[in-house]
Protein backbone atom coordinates (compact mmCIF):
# COMPACT_ATOMS: atom_id res chain seq x y z
CA UNK A 1 0.00 0.00 0.00
CA UNK A 2 1.21 3.65 -1.20
CA UNK A 3 1.99 5.52 2.04
CA UNK A 4 -0.38 8.39 2.91
CA UNK A 5 0.38 11.65 1.38
CA UNK A 6 -0.22 14.60 3.35
CA UNK A 7 -1.11 17.42 0.66
CA UNK A 8 -0.93 20.26 2.07
CA UNK A 9 1.58 22.28 4.61
CA UNK A 10 -1.68 23.42 7.16
CA UNK A 11 -2.21 19.12 7.81
CA UNK A 12 1.58 19.43 9.58
CA UNK A 13 0.59 22.56 11.16
CA UNK A 14 -2.53 21.19 12.67
CA UNK A 15 -0.61 17.42 13.62
CA UNK A 16 2.22 19.53 14.82
CA UNK A 17 -0.20 22.35 17.06
CA UNK A 18 -2.31 19.37 18.09
CA UNK A 19 0.51 17.49 19.57
CA UNK A 20 2.64 20.63 20.79
CA UNK A 21 -0.93 21.33 23.07
CA UNK A 22 -1.26 18.27 24.25
CA UNK A 23 2.25 18.57 25.69
CA UNK A 24 1.88 21.67 27.17
CA UNK A 25 -0.82 21.04 29.28
CA UNK A 26 -0.30 21.01 33.18
CA UNK A 27 -2.20 18.89 35.38
CA UNK A 28 -3.71 21.43 38.25
CA UNK A 29 -4.15 19.46 41.59
CA UNK A 30 -7.35 20.13 43.07
CA UNK A 31 -6.21 20.76 46.26
CA UNK A 32 -3.95 23.36 44.85
CA UNK A 33 -7.11 25.00 43.83
CA UNK A 34 -8.13 24.62 47.04
CA UNK A 35 -5.49 25.93 49.03
CA UNK A 36 -5.28 29.18 46.37
CA UNK A 37 -9.20 29.68 47.03
CA UNK A 38 -8.21 29.61 50.92
CA UNK A 39 -5.71 32.17 50.47
CA UNK A 40 -6.97 34.50 48.53
CA UNK A 41 -10.11 34.81 51.11
CA UNK A 42 -7.48 35.06 53.82
CA UNK A 43 -5.82 37.97 51.63
CA UNK A 44 -9.16 39.54 50.79
CA UNK A 45 -10.26 39.79 54.40
CA UNK A 46 -7.54 41.24 55.42
CA UNK A 47 -7.11 43.54 53.17
CA UNK A 48 -10.97 44.73 53.90
CA UNK A 49 -10.42 44.83 57.98
CA UNK A 50 -7.11 47.68 56.52
CA UNK A 51 -9.84 49.33 54.37
CA UNK A 52 -12.27 49.48 57.21
CA UNK A 53 -9.72 50.46 59.84
CA UNK A 54 -8.49 53.27 57.67
CA UNK A 55 -12.35 54.53 57.02
CA UNK A 56 -12.39 55.05 60.46
CA UNK A 57 -9.24 56.71 61.13
CA UNK A 58 -10.39 59.27 58.29
CA UNK A 59 -13.95 59.23 59.44
CA UNK A 60 -13.75 62.39 61.58
CA UNK A 61 -12.02 64.16 59.32
CA UNK A 62 -14.58 63.08 56.40
CA UNK A 63 -17.46 64.79 58.82
CA UNK A 64 -15.12 67.89 59.53
CA UNK A 65 -14.84 68.10 55.20
CA UNK A 66 -18.83 67.46 54.76
CA UNK A 67 -19.62 70.41 57.45
CA UNK A 68 -16.89 72.57 55.88
CA UNK A 69 -18.69 72.13 52.73
CA UNK A 70 -21.82 72.54 53.60
CA UNK A 71 -20.91 75.81 55.27
CA UNK A 72 -19.41 77.18 52.31
CA UNK A 73 -22.40 76.51 50.23
CA UNK A 74 -24.28 78.47 52.42
CA UNK A 75 -21.31 81.73 52.33
CA UNK A 76 -21.46 80.86 47.93
CA UNK A 77 -25.31 81.36 47.88
CA UNK A 78 -25.37 84.73 50.36
CA UNK A 79 -22.35 85.95 48.09
CA UNK A 80 -24.81 85.39 45.30
CA UNK A 81 -28.11 87.21 46.67
CA UNK A 82 -25.82 90.12 47.99
CA UNK A 83 -23.91 90.42 44.73
CA UNK A 84 -27.28 90.20 42.82
CA UNK A 85 -28.32 93.13 45.16
CA UNK A 86 -25.58 95.58 44.48
CA UNK A 87 -25.46 94.44 40.60
CA UNK A 88 -22.02 95.90 39.15
CA UNK A 89 -20.27 97.12 42.01
CA UNK A 90 -17.16 98.86 41.91
CA UNK A 91 -15.06 96.78 44.76
CA UNK A 92 -16.13 93.41 42.64
CA UNK A 93 -13.65 92.29 40.30
CA UNK A 94 -14.32 90.41 36.94
CA UNK A 95 -12.00 87.24 36.85
CA UNK A 96 -11.90 87.34 33.17
CA UNK A 97 -10.40 90.67 32.92
CA UNK A 98 -7.93 90.19 35.50
CA UNK A 99 -6.01 87.60 34.22
CA UNK A 100 -6.37 89.40 30.57
CA UNK A 101 -4.41 91.70 32.70
CA UNK A 102 -2.23 89.58 33.78
CA UNK A 103 -2.95 89.84 37.63
CA UNK A 104 -2.55 86.54 39.55
CA UNK A 105 -5.85 85.16 40.40
CA UNK A 106 -4.92 81.99 42.44
CA UNK A 107 -6.04 82.92 45.58
CA UNK A 108 -9.21 85.26 44.68
CA UNK A 109 -12.26 83.86 45.91
CA UNK A 110 -15.02 84.24 43.44
CA UNK A 111 -18.68 82.96 42.47
CA UNK A 112 -19.28 82.43 38.91
CA UNK A 113 -22.84 83.94 38.65
CA UNK A 114 -24.85 86.23 36.24
CA UNK A 115 -26.20 89.15 38.76
CA UNK A 116 -29.13 89.74 36.37
CA UNK A 117 -30.71 86.07 36.75
CA UNK A 118 -30.73 86.00 40.26
CA UNK A 119 -34.31 85.53 41.31
CA UNK A 120 -36.53 88.79 42.76
CA UNK A 121 -36.94 86.87 45.97
CA UNK A 122 -33.18 85.74 46.47
CA UNK A 123 -32.40 89.54 46.12
CA UNK A 124 -34.97 90.35 48.96
CA UNK A 125 -33.85 87.74 51.21
CA UNK A 126 -29.87 89.52 51.07
CA UNK A 127 -31.79 92.78 51.73
CA UNK A 128 -34.15 91.65 54.32
CA UNK A 129 -31.02 89.88 56.03
CA UNK A 130 -29.29 92.47 56.85
CA UNK A 131 -31.98 95.18 57.80
CA UNK A 132 -34.20 92.93 59.88
CA UNK A 133 -38.11 93.66 59.48
CA UNK A 134 -38.76 96.34 57.06
CA UNK A 135 -42.42 97.70 55.48
CA UNK A 136 -43.15 96.52 52.32
CA UNK A 137 -42.90 100.07 50.86
CA UNK A 138 -39.35 100.66 52.48
CA UNK A 139 -38.23 97.61 50.71
CA UNK A 140 -39.50 99.29 47.09
CA UNK A 141 -37.56 102.45 47.88
CA UNK A 142 -34.25 100.14 48.93
CA UNK A 143 -34.63 98.40 45.77
CA UNK A 144 -35.26 101.32 44.01
CA UNK A 145 -32.03 103.18 45.34
CA UNK A 146 -29.65 99.69 44.69
CA UNK A 147 -31.46 100.23 40.65
CA UNK A 148 -33.22 97.16 40.51
CA UNK A 149 -36.10 97.79 38.34
CA UNK A 150 -39.05 95.99 39.66
CA UNK A 151 -42.70 96.98 40.80
CA UNK A 152 -44.53 96.39 43.92
CA UNK A 153 -46.74 94.09 42.03
CA UNK A 154 -43.72 92.05 41.58
CA UNK A 155 -42.46 92.30 45.20
CA UNK A 156 -45.69 91.45 46.83
CA UNK A 157 -45.24 88.52 44.21
CA UNK A 158 -42.52 87.36 45.46
CA UNK A 159 -43.13 87.90 48.70
CA UNK A 160 -46.58 85.17 48.24
CA UNK A 161 -45.15 82.92 45.92
CA UNK A 162 -42.47 82.13 48.48
CA UNK A 163 -44.47 82.46 51.81
CA UNK A 164 -41.74 79.75 53.19
CA UNK A 165 -39.11 82.29 53.00
CA UNK A 166 -40.78 85.38 54.56
CA UNK A 167 -42.97 86.63 57.36
CA UNK A 168 -45.46 89.37 56.38
CA UNK A 169 -46.87 90.80 59.25
CA UNK A 170 -49.58 93.73 58.51
CA UNK A 171 -49.83 96.81 60.76
CA UNK A 172 -52.85 99.23 60.29
CA UNK A 173 -52.63 99.98 56.70
CA UNK A 174 -48.59 99.03 56.59
CA UNK A 175 -47.21 95.24 55.70
CA UNK A 176 -44.15 94.59 57.57
CA UNK A 177 -41.57 91.87 56.14
CA UNK A 178 -39.01 89.94 57.63
CA UNK A 179 -37.14 86.19 57.15
CA UNK A 180 -38.92 83.69 58.79
CA UNK A 181 -37.02 82.31 61.69
CA UNK A 182 -34.80 85.52 61.99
Amino acid sequence: MPAQVISDNNDYTNILTDTHSKCNVRAVRFGDIKTRLIQTHKDAVKQLRSIHDEQNELRSAYRRYVDLESQAKFYENRIKRVSAALREHEEFENVSDSIKDGKNVSKTIGITMDAYSVPLWEIISAILETTGEVQVIELESILSFLEIDTSRSAIESALKTHKDCFQIRPSGRSKFVSLKGA
